[in-house]
């Protein structure tokens, strides 16, 4: 699908977002849901089957809601092509096996016919297959509740009285309550992790970690983890976003194996500053739910046949 000029007929400023909003924000899912129930003429059975037309004008419409950095152009429209009709599809197909109160019945009757053939229904099992004999041991669970990783972090750094190693924000977010971790992805990342510690080490200071008395602290340990726990979508499992700028921005290599108190105590202030503006700026963003009800309107408006 081409990508469309940043044009839209919505009279309101777009909202800025990043590629990971259109998996996690639910504003931006629901505006994409609203911009569905407005096209779906007919049974489109993916995106790629919707004419280009029909695309663009969806597109467009998005954009005159939301905004982002020209560098997440690419990442934005791919998911974006993910998201917008095959969850639609899903769940009227196996969720609610109904149309939805939008869907014409002409549509529903298509889609149902598709859904009937053999090649569908054979390409369905083998992809039911291929999940259950990967999903167990590629699945990491989060068990961190609904508190974020940002927050664990900040509370195990009081804990410990200094800043806490990847490993250890890793085990309080996703170990079981014994500390234990499920097996699969979650023990094959932590296992990496020491060996990886120690080649970094010996390549940067020419030494075993055990020589000379460099330890895994002269090292950007945060890096190192972004590296071995990379996963889907170029995530990196175990930490949040926040938690990812923080460390990448506020790491300076030491030339000694430790911190002192007073380092780790700003350190630990330097994070709580940080989700302090982070929660100011989703504070400023809920003030201005109102602007987003008017430019949704406006867009769906101004797009429909």
């Amino acid at each position: 699908m081409e990508v469309p000029s940043n044009e839209s007929e919505s009279t309101g400023p777009p909202w800025l977002i990043t590629p990971d909003s259109l998996i996690v924000d639910y504003e931006v899912k629901r505006a994409i849901h609203e911009l569905v129930k407005g096209h779906y003429k007919e049974a489109w059975t993916g995106c790629g089957k919707v004419p280009k037309d029909v695309r663009q004008r969806i597109f467009i419409a998005f954009k005159g809601i939301y905004t982002w950095e020209p560098q997440h152009e690419s990442s934005v429209l791919r998911h974006f092509r993910s998201e917008w009709l095959k969850k639609n599809l899903y769940l009227a197909h196996k969720l609610y096996k109904a149309p939805f109160p939008w869907m014409a019945l002409v549509v529903w009757e298509g889609l149902q016919r598709y859904w009937e053939l053999e090649e569908f229904k054979r390409i369905s099992e083998k992809n039911k297959q291929n999940r259950a004999e990967i999903g167990s041991s590629s699945t990491v669970i989060y068990h961190g509740g609904s508190v974020s990783t940002v927050v664990h972090r900040l509370r195990l750094a009081e804990e410990l009285g200094r800043e806490p190693t990847p490993k250890k924000c890793f085990i309080r977010t996703h170990g079981r309550k014994d500390g234990t971790l499920e097996a699969g992805r979650a023990t094959e990342i932590v296992g990496l992790y020491e060996p990886s510690c120690s080649k970094a080490i010996s390549s940067t200071f020419g030494c075993m970690p055990e020589n000379q008395g460099v330890d895994k602290d002269s090292i950007n340990q945060d890096e190192l983890w972004d590296e071995i726990a990379i996963g889907s979508r170029n995530r990196v499992v175990g930490k949040g976003n926040i938690i990812r700028q923080i460390s990448s921005s506020n790491y300076k290599p030491r030339s000694g194996p430790s911190e002192s108190t007073e380092q780790l105590r700003n350190k630990v202030k330097e994070l709580q500053e940080e989700l302090a503006r982070s929660r100011a700026k989703a504070d400023a963003e809920l003030a201005r739910r109102e602007l987003f009800e008017s430019s949704l309107l406006a867009a769906l408006r101004g797009t429909r046949y």
